[in-house]
């Protein structure tokens, strides 16, 4: 690779700072297919891609010249979590007449100590919570005190919703009184 000699005006000293040829890259010989790398990773169409890169800064498009590679995981990653905030954001969920045998909250718990669980809760829907950290209890304390809060469940592992982004896996279900109605979260 070249080196190519640039004097530095803004700087008092005589010594040279060396910069690479614009031309040049340290993977300058493998080629890159920007928009289509990035819109098969993320199931995208090439526009759309092109329309996103068109919105970067100059000079934040430039690194892409020195390191491909990184540029392409940064890039994707960062319209990956865009992404999903846009569909997160504009996300609603439809009552279905699915329903779950209360089961799904007590067969695992037949192997649980139950000398480990709170035998205090005053709106969990059994006598009992088990809690996995000093945060959970303190969120317990916070849900039996609140008066907004119905009733709550801490929602067992492997209990699922699918999304457009992936399976979401709450920690709790919580009712809270919303005057006329009910309102429902899922909470993780």
């Amino acid at each position: 690779m070249e080196l190519r000699k640039t004097s530095n005006s803004s700087n008092s000293s005589d010594s040279p700072s060396f910069m690479p040829p614009a031309s040049s890259s340290a993977l300058s010989h493998v080629k890159y297919d920007l928009l289509g790398k990035i819109a098969e990773t993320k199931k995208l169409a090439r526009t759309t891609v092109a329309s996103i890169l068109q919105g970067i800064r100059f000079d934040t498009f430039a690194q892409y010249r020195f390191n491909p590679e990184d540029f392409l995981l940064k890039a994707a990653s960062i319209i990956n979590e865009q992404k999903a905030t846009v569909i997160i954001e504009h996300l609603a969920y439809n009552p279905v007449d699915d329903t779950y045998s209360p089961d799904i909250f007590t067969a695992a718990k037949a192997k649980e100590d139950f000398s480990k669980a709170d035998a205090t809760p005053k709106r969990h829907i059994y006598d009992y919570v088990f809690t996995d950290s000093t945060n959970e209890k303190n969120f317990v304390t916070h849900l039996d005190t609140s008066q907004e809060i119905v009733v709550y469940a801490k929602v067992p592992r492997g209990f699922s919703i699918p999304t457009p982004v992936g399976e979401y896996n709450p920690d709790w279900a919580i009712a809270f009184d919303g005057g006329q109605s009910e309102a429902h979260l899922l909470h993780r």
